[in-house]
């Protein structure tokens, strides 16, 4: 990988796709098995598991597929 990383509107563009499909998944999971929950609770929980998704799934998968666009000067070595 490059020791230089990629300007911050590609990185942005990068975790939207992700941030957006976990957060979908999540607020879905979370209504269908606590409904009438409490605010704050229901966030918090949201909260911490699309950090964990963005964290362990989602952005490692999105740099993986945009890696030559994010790195475009990385050369690859076959």
């Amino acid at each position: 990988m490059s020791d230089t990383a990629p300007p911050k509107w590609k990185l942005f563009l990068t975790i939207i796709p992700s941030a957006y499909l976990a957060s979908l998944v999540i607020v879905l999971i979370i209504g269908a098995f606590l409904p009438g929950w409490p605010l704050l609770v229901t966030d918090g929980i949201v909260t911490v598991f699309l950090a964990f998704m963005l964290t362990y799934v989602g952005l490692p998968l999105s740099t993986r597929l945009l890696r030559s666009w994010l790195y475009p000067q990385e050369k690859r070595s076959t």
